[in-house]
């Protein structure tokens, strides 16, 4: 989103909160902006529309949360499709990923350790990734949120 998509997003929470009986406010609108970021309107309206007829979730008004989960899962499943990538990966000789999953698979040991574990192990391995997956992608959630100088300064306290 650029700045000049501010007003539509307000315009359209507007009308996505007042669906719920609700309002919206200047600082959650702060909070939404910033949570879109990196996303195109035309996918948050859909991500919203598809948060309404979640028949778990929908009866609430949606939050950010509520649009990344729509658009991109639950982060369990995430990890477990990481994990799934990893093995085939394993399963073929090796590989490099980028981000939470490299993250987790170097704290665990690395691909060597997969590549070599029992196929009784697999379970143990597969828990012990999507920790580390979740895990790391909080993290980077949080450092893209606040900035990596924050979020060095929060966990050094």
């Amino acid at each position: 989103m650029t700045e000049s998509d501010r007003h539509e997003l307000g315009a359209l929470l507007t009308q996505a909160l007042g669906f719920y009986g609700q309002t919206l406010s200047p600082f959650a609108l702060g909070v939404w902006w910033q949570a879109c970021q990196g996303m195109e309107l035309a996918a948050v309206r859909r991500a919203l529309t598809a948060h309404a007829l979640d028949p778990d979730r929908g009866h609430y008004a949606p939050k950010p949360a509520d649009v990344v989960r729509q658009m991109f899962g639950e982060v369990n499943d995430q990890a477990l499709i990481a994990w799934g990538q990893v093995i085939s990966a394993a399963r073929a000789g090796g590989g490099r990923f980028e981000g939470a999953t490299q993250e987790a698979l170097d704290s665990m040991g690395g691909m060597g350790r997969v590549r070599m574990s029992k196929e009784s192990e697999t379970g143990f391995l597969q828990r012990e990734f999507v920790a580390a997956f979740k895990a790391y992608r909080a993290r980077d959630e949080s450092a893209r949120l606040l900035g990596g100088a924050e979020v060095r300064r929060i966990g050094a306290a």
